[in-house]
């Protein structure tokens, strides 16, 4: 559907029990299909429960201060289809889950699993499989009946918003709603609202102006608190290419070693190589350890060539080609490591 927006369901509540949160209809209607696209948040009552739609990610913050406020079980999702990043959010009582996958993995997750969240490997996309989690949670479905439904607009601050000046039409403080996870320049807003100072994921220290941890001044500055994935997406894809290149290269090299007499080593560490390059190419490229054993892999193959190429196995200038690749691929999987791990260490901050 490459939707962007959030949902949110409160069971057993409606409207008028958010007024102790301050909550209050704007006397605007809009429709289901407009409302996933709001800035402010929407609401409807189907089927004793409180549906709120809104495009900004924020809605799950708020909601699940409503959900522990009134007691109401909470079941949400942030889906953010531009960044393939998705937040689900539930909430009974004490208990509490969060959980935020890049594409089909889980990047973080805090909280003890909802038995919902088996539908996620019921559909080929990631965005089915957290609506197929939404739909079995509440029973809702964003489907043509929920795009022509009214719901009413509500006033509800946002987190981040409570300093704006009320009557500034221009730019907000801090960029929202999921799009500006594809690289808003400050502080952006993740699906989830994780109160982090993210300091940029891909800057050259991690430690703040003032020389703390970054996520130190979390409690401190709201226009710097919410994790940007737009690096680690970046990261993620010319990492994907980088690892690509090499597995044509292992074929071609395979190929080369079947029809004629050359040889490019042992190997043993060329079939290691392939084998986890397939792994991080197809589900590890936000896995740290399988990030690192590739990066060691890419230097055992490394110096399995440059031997090759000191025996003359094999043309030298080949060799020496496939060398200035891998020594490429090792400085891709080093950069790509540190902003895997800048990402999961400010997404761990805020889950605390």
């Amino acid at each position: 559907m490459g939707l962007n927006c959030a949902v949110a369901v409160l069971t057993g509540v409606d409207v008028a029990d958010l007024a102790r949160l301050g909550v209050h209809p704007t006397g605007r209607v809009v429709t289901g299909d407009v409302a996933l696209g709001e800035e402010q948040p929407c609401a409807v009552l189907r089927d004793g429960r409180l549906v709120l739609v809104c495009a900004d990610p924020r809605l799950l913050d708020v909601a699940d201060e409503a959900a522990a406020t009134t007691g109401a079980p909470l079941a949400g999702v942030a889906l953010g289809s531009t960044a393939d990043v998705y937040v689900l959010r539930f909430r009974d009582g004490a208990r509490a889950r969060e959980r935020v996958l890049y594409g089909a993995e889980t990047v973080s997750e805090g909280g003890e699993a909802w038995v919902e969240e088996e539908a996620l490997g019921s559909e080929a996309f990631a965005e089915d499989g957290v609506l197929a989690v939404l739909e079995r949670a509440t029973g809702l479905r964003l489907d043509d009946d929920w795009m022509h439904l009214e719901l009413q607009e509500l006033a509800w601050t946002l987190p981040g918003d409570e300093d704006a000046p009320a009557t500034d039409p221009v730019e907000p403080a801090h960029a929202s709603g999921i799009d500006a996870l594809m690289g808003a320049p400050s502080a952006v807003t993740h699906p989830g609202g994780h109160l982090v100072d993210h300091d940029d994921l891909d800057d050259r220290d991690d430690q703040d102006d003032h020389g703390a941890p970054a996520g130190a001044r979390q409690a401190d500055d709201p226009a710097a608190r919410y994790v940007d994935l737009a690096p680690v997406a970046a990261s993620s894809r010319v990492t994907a290419a980088a690892v690509g290149v090499g597995l044509a290269i292992e074929a071609l090299l395979a190929l080369l070693a079947l029809t004629t007499d050359l040889t490019f080593g042992t190997l043993l560490p060329h079939v290691l190589f392939v084998a986890v390059a397939c792994f991080v190419l197809a589900a590890g490229r936000l896995n740290l350890i399988a990030l690192v054993v590739l990066t060691l892999e890419a230097v055992v193959v490394l110096v399995t060539v440059l031997g090759a190429a000191n025996r003359d196995e094999a043309p030298v200038a080949l060799l020496l080609g496939v060398g200035a690749y891998l020594v490429a691929l090792i400085g891709v999987l080093g950069w790509h490591a540190r902003r895997v791990f800048h990402a999961q260490h400010a997404m761990h901050l805020a889950a605390q």
